[in-house]
């Protein structure tokens, strides 16, 4: 296993980050201490959750990892995310002060800790402004209940506002960014990966492998009643379309060329960009966290084919002219 520091920060962190979202829908407590069992033993010390996990029964992710992360605690970097919907009331969402401060508080109960090593914002909210937030999330750190805290699915035109706006108030900016990034969606190499050659950031992936899409199991028509495209109609909305099964093709033959299979090339890819500090691996079976672990640590020792790879997400975006020019 192969390990980095998060920019600014004296956490030290996994390239492979655990991904937890099952947690309590596909895979039931037991199921979920061996998965965090196996991580451990293959070198991850760094996890990922939410406090909206699983979609299914909201919070219960966080209430299994609590009881499933005891024995390991004191090596794991732990992360969680708040500004989801953890009840009816209009204060039990959002990024609001009075939400995020109870909503830590929850957190920590669940996953029974003093103390959650990296703490994201999830989502950004029009009603709460960078200042409320910086404030909200220093207090929290003054107070020792969070190390270090993220920002999760902000722009970068967010992210920098935040930045600039710690600085000018004289306070802890977000250290880390977590944002979907894989073979079929690089559009974060337009603004965000630049912004971070300016502003170093921890940068976390996620939906590496395009909600299962670039797992091969979706080709020629094939949808697995089990795979997250099937169970999850976000994830098919979001990923499955016949472009995107077209450069799955392209991809699968350049990864033949190399003796590999398309997983194996789309995570060699990923843990290969030079701005991503972990990837957040999620699975929904134990021996889906081991293949990607054994593809991480026996990638060929041969250059990647940037160039084709590129030309097929030039292909997906077609002539559209970039944001920035």
């Amino acid at each position: 296993m192969d390990y980095t520091k998060i920019p600014g920060t004296d956490l030290t962190v996994s390239r492979a980050c655990l991904g937890t979202m099952t947690f309590g829908d596909q895979m039931d407590e037991t199921t979920a201490r061996s998965a965090v069992a196996l991580g451990v033993e293959r070198g991850v010390n760094f996890v990922d959750t939410a406090d909206i996990y699983p979609r299914v029964s909201p919070t219960a992710t966080e209430e299994i990892l609590g009881n499933v992360l005891k024995p390991w605690r004191q090596k794991i970097v732990l992360a969680t995310k708040a500004g989801g919907a953890t009840g009816p009331g209009p204060d039990d969402r959002g990024l609001g002060r009075t939400h995020l401060l109870a909503a830590a508080e929850a957190s920590l109960r669940r996953l029974q800790t003093d103390c959650i090593d990296l703490y994201y914002a999830h989502f950004p909210d029009k009603n709460v402004s960078p200042e409320a937030l910086i404030e909200a999330m220093n207090d929290l750190i003054r107070e020792g209940k969070i190390r270090y805290y993220g920002i999760s699915n902000f722009s970068a035109w967010q992210i920098c506002e935040m930045i600039l706006k710690a600085w000018e108030m004289g306070l802890q900016p977000p250290v880390a960014t977590e944002n979907v990034y894989n073979l079929l969606t690089r559009g974060i190499e337009t603004e965000l990966l630049p912004l971070l050659g300016k502003y170093p950031m921890g940068l976390t992936t996620y939906n590496p492998l395009a909600g299962g899409l670039l797992s091969g199991k979706y080709q020629a028509g094939r949808r697995p009643a089990d795979g997250r495209l099937s169970l999850d109609k976000g994830y098919a909305d979001r990923y499955l379309s016949d472009r995107n099964l077209e450069a799955v093709e392209r991809i699968q033959a350049l990864a033949e060329q190399r003796g590999q299979t398309v997983l194996g090339l789309s995570l060699q890819w990923l843990w290969a960009q030079p701005k991503v500090t972990s990837v957040i691996l999620g699975f929904s079976r134990i021996g889906q966290l081991e293949q990607n672990l054994d593809l991480m640590e026996n990638a060929p020792a041969v250059p990647l084919p940037e160039e084709e790879l590129g030309n097929i997400w030039r292909d997906l975006t077609g002539n559209r002219f970039p944001t920035h020019k």
